[in-house]
């Protein structure tokens, strides 16, 4: 099976998206009859097959496929499974994206205080979810909660090592320029949006 997954990486690379999209389906019904619906190895096929929605805009059925996923490892193995901890912000992230915010902002806080239980203070995954967390904030008009969650994203990303963080920290700098000026604090924004450039 790890083969046929490498495969439909392959062509979903290749931008072979319905090859890709019947190799997903097929590993992934096996996966679930071999190991079971909530297995790592079904999960990351799964959340693999949703990649493939998501980049070939069909956001909707990406939505169906992490739904299901996430109550049936909510209902297995609990609220701070690594697993719904991995998925959760994928999930609120899509419903962000489809005008969902008020669906994605609990998620998110939910997840969020798991990770702090979970995870020190300092580490890049809640830093990142954190940054995430904020842009439903935003959408659903809570402004300064937004503010606050990307100060703090800002601070755990910048600090710590690798390319991938720094990405995310300038991503967070431009977030909060960007709500800072949404409401008025412009001189704060400029200050902001400078650290936010590569």
């Amino acid at each position: 099976m790890p083969s046929a997954l490498n495969l439909a990486f392959l062509y979903h690379c290749m931008g072979r998206y319905d090859e890709a999209e019947a190799v997903f389906i097929d590993t992934l019904e096996r996966r679930r009859r071999v190991f079971g619906p909530t297995h790592p190895g079904t999960m990351t096929c799964l959340q693999s097959l949703s990649a493939l929605y998501r980049d070939t805009d069909r956001l909707s059925d990406a939505v169906e496929l992490l739904e299901a996923a996430y109550a049936d490892v909510r209902n297995e193995l609990g609220e701070s499974s690594p697993t719904v901890l991995e998925i959760g912000p994928k999930l609120a992230v899509m419903y962000t994206e489809l005008g969902r915010a008020n669906d994605a902002e609990p998620l998110f806080a939910r997840t969020v205080e798991e990770l702090t239980k979970l995870l020190p203070p300092e580490h890049p995954y809640l830093g990142r979810t954190r940054s995430q967390w904020a842009v439903a904030l935003h959408s659903t008009g809570r402004t300064v909660e937004a503010i606050t969650q990307l100060e703090q994203a800002y601070a755990v990303l910048s600090a710590a090592p690798g390319q991938e963080q720094a990405h995310d920290a300038r991503l967070a700098a431009r977030r909060l320029a960007d709500m800072l000026d949404s409401i008025g604090r412009t001189e704060e924004a400029a200050q902001w949006r400078s650290r936010g450039i590569p």
